[in-house]
């Protein structure tokens, strides 16, 4: 495959590039020389897509830089001191919260460890270690902000432009088995990698023509974006998919997109909570499509006290806590950024229609709309559910809204922090449910912003716990208790930190549990 056509490839969904192989594997090519004429235009179209895809992809322009913490390496030294470093998978290492995930790549880094050991004859064991040292502390900086799941229907993406150190080819190795598509590129030479990758796990492809290497911001400044032209192959395709997912009960990745969504409340105990929390939407009882509109089984919990038993409570905690695409808050600062001013909250009065609820197409040309960065679909429902809220605001015990209520709610939303927003556009309606965790700290009760917030969160169909180890959340004062199922454990405890539950759930790991789980 092209470079050119690997950039019009690597985004598709999983299902569409496995075809008919009996199981996905992602790619992992190096790409020497120039391809054709096209190729500062190819990259950047590549780092284009790459940067409109921050959340799954990283790019390196001819390094790979290490944000050096000398306490933290000291640190791990110490603890690498003890550790079989052939065996990396059974050691007490905690880089990501979803075991699986962790298993992932700790069976990566110890292939990708071994394979070094092997290759480069390192002349001590502290050389070693620095390399392991180095291979962990790269994961912390670039892959793990990427807030990886393991149901995400793409893939993870890394490109490396130019020239590469020897022993930083070992890092692209691990990214490849944990999944990563892979992509080296360079316009001039090709070095090292058949001393490195002794398995020929990367397919080298080569082109007659070379160039300097230069950078490649200078390449994709003097590039233009190629745009894609669909091919008689894709039309076929479409009309296959219409066929398989049409009234069949299967739903391929955004295909409701678009839809009308309804919420509806899963009444129930914590018992529920735990066994049903990480369903997707699509299984959970009540889901149903129809007319385009889908109906969302969801969560919205109230959990007062702690449990006797505290490894029941544990579990509890740890179920909610670590499951995919959750935020979780302690106040209403982990919710709000101040993307508006003063002067941009009046102004929201001007937007209003006659029956109360906002101009969409007037409020999207506003100077201070937020959300303008994210697709017309990801728009409208987030627009949507605002005037969902005005027009039915019995979750927020109120008649109707005010002019100065109506701003208020409008400019809070307006608010809600990068995380919260992706989490929205980020929402397969018939796929994993976004979650928030609400822990009250001590005997801390819920603000009126908070509660703004829960409620455009519940008709949006996010899963919702709110923890009040004191019983004393005062969520009652601005939600409608309709909207909420509510549970007291036996005991209240009225100095509960959140600190204190992440000591429960952790149970103590070892080092690196505390530095990276």
């Amino acid at each position: 495959m092209t470079l050119k056509e690997l950039v019009f490839n690597l985004w598709k969904p999983r299902y569409e590039r496995q075809g008919i192989q009996s199981e996905f594997k992602p790619i992992f090519a190096r790409y020497i020389g120039i391809e054709s004429t096209e190729y500062n235009d190819i990259l950047k179209t590549l780092v284009t897509k790459a940067r409109e895809d921050s959340e799954h992809c990283i790019v390196f322009d001819g390094d790979l830089p290490m944000q050096a913490n000398f306490n933290l390496i000291n640190s791990m030294k110490r603890d690498l001191a003890t550790m079989d470093v052939t065996h990396l998978s059974t050691q007490d290492i905690t880089m990501f919260p979803n075991a699986e995930l962790n298993n992932i790549f700790l069976k990566a880094l110890e292939y990708a460890v071994n394979l070094a050991i092997k290759n480069e004859h390192f002349s001590n064991d502290n050389v070693r270690n620095d390399f392991i040292i180095k291979m962990i502390l790269n994961t912390f900086t670039y892959i793990q902000p990427l807030n990886m799941s393991l149901d995400y229907d793409g893939t993870y993406k890394c490109f490396y432009y130019g020239n590469i150190q020897q022993r930083d080819i070992y890092f692209l190795i691990m990214l490849y088995c944990m999944t990563f598509d892979v992509i080296y590129i360079n316009p001039l030479k090709d070095e090292y990698w058949n001393v490195t990758d002794t398995d020929n796990l990367c397919k080298k492809n080569t082109y007659s023509m070379i160039q300097e290497i230069g950078t490649l911001n200078s390449r994709i400044e003097q590039g233009n974006i190629i745009q894609a032209n669909e091919s008689m192959t894709l039309h076929f395709e479409q009309q296959i998919e219409s066929e398989l997912y049409t009234n069949s009960g299967l739903y391929k990745p955004w295909q409701l997109r678009g839809f009308h969504v309804k919420q509806m409340l899963i009444k129930g105990n914590t018992i529920d909570i735990v066994h049903n929390w990480n369903e997707p939407a699509k299984v959970r009882n009540g889901f149903a499509v129809s007319n385009h509109e889908v109906s969302i089984p969801h969560f919205f919990f109230k959990i007062d006290g702690i449990s006797s038993n505290m490894d029941e409570y544990k579990e509890l905690t740890g179920t909610c806590k670590a499951s995919d695409d959750c935020l979780v808050a302690l106040s209403v600062n982990d919710l709000l950024e101040d993307h508006m001013t003063t002067d941009d909250t009046l102004q929201l009065s001007f937007y209003q229609l006659s029956d109360g609820t906002m101009d969409s197409l007037k409020l999207k040309d506003a100077p201070f709309y937020p959300f303008h960065m994210y697709s017309a679909e990801t728009q409208t429902f987030m627009i949507e559910k605002i005037n969902e809220l005005i027009k039915n605001p019995s979750i927020l015990k109120t008649s109707q809204f005010t002019r100065n209520a109506l701003v208020e709610c409008v400019s809070t939303i307006f608010n809600i922090n990068k995380k919260l927003q992706r989490m929205i556009d980020n929402f397969d309606f018939s796929s994993n449910i976004p979650k928030l965790v609400y822990f009250l700290e001590n005997d801390n009760v819920i603000d009126k912003k908070s509660a703004i917030i829960l409620a455009y969160l519940n008709n949006i169909g996010f899963d919702i716990v709110c923890f009040a180890p004191a019983g004393v959340s005062g969520l009652e004062t601005y939600i409608d208790t309709n909207y909420i199922s509510s549970v007291r454990l036996e005991r209240m405890k009225y100095d509960m930190s959140y600190s204190d539950v992440k000591n429960i759930i952790k149970k103590s790991k070892g080092f690196f549990a505390k530095i990276f789980g």
